[in-house]
């Protein structure tokens, strides 16, 4: 198995995410087998960013990252904040897949991935992910 790049975000993206009120890793069994043991990624934390807001309110895209079922880490990226905030919650992610709309990844791509130098790498699934195992 070849080592991850310590601290290492791998987004997953899909054009259709349907979001339940419970948070699943299942999508992890969706992703190549070769990419999955090569990272390893079945032992990383996992999570959801979404977009909430818009129009009139404050747009943030807010997210949820669990180890074994547990929330280790939530919080928020504000599409007008500071890049200091932005650091802040980039900071806090540890290594993990993000699960997340392939829209809202190109904003956390262009916004605060590339311009604060975190390491990532985009993982695109090519049909509807829900996020709960029951779907």
């Amino acid at each position: 198995m070849e080592a991850t790049e310590p601290n290492t975000l791998f987004c997953v993206t899909s054009d259709d995410i349907i979001r339940k009120e419970t948070l699943s890793f299942t999508y992890l069994g969706e992703l190549p087998r070769e990419l999955r043991d090569k990272h390893d990624l079945t032992r990383l934390p996992w999570g959801h960013l979404w977009k909430e807001g818009g129009s009139r309110d404050r747009t943030s895209y807010p997210f949820n990252v669990l180890q074994q079922g547990r929330l280790i880490v939530g919080g928020g990226f504000d599409a007008d904040g500071p890049a200091s905030w932005h650091q802040e919650m980039l900071d806090a992610i540890p290594s993990c897949t993000l699960l997340m709309d392939t829209k809202h990844f190109e904003w956390l791509e262009t916004n605060v991935l590339k311009p604060l130098g975190r390491t990532y790498q985009r993982i695109h699934i090519d049909h509807p992910v829900s996020t709960h195992a029951g779907a």
